[in-house]
């Protein structure tokens, strides 16, 4: 497999791990920030997963106040453009 298709596959399965955890510490919470520093990370998850996948899930854990919730609300919102 392509490298850049390997990398792709481990960081959404790393994204999927971090959605399974009911409580994020604070070195994975720190990755998660330097993950959604890299947008089109999130815009391929999202393409694969669905931005209802992590709203489900993230809503599951109540958890609307982190870090990943405000980056899946910047995905979510409508994009204005010319």
């Amino acid at each position: 497999m392509p490298r850049d298709q390997r990398d792709r596959v481990e960081r959404l399965d790393e994204l999927r791990g971090y959605l399974q955890q009911s409580h994020l510490s604070e070195k994975n919470a720190n990755r998660l920030k330097t993950l959604s520093s890299h947008p089109e990370l999130f815009r391929r998850a999202i393409g694969v997963l669905g931005i209802e996948f992590f709203e489900e899930v993230l809503l599951d854990y109540g958890d609307t106040r982190g870090p990943l919730w405000r980056t899946v609300e910047h995905f979510a919102a409508p994009t204005t453009g010319d």
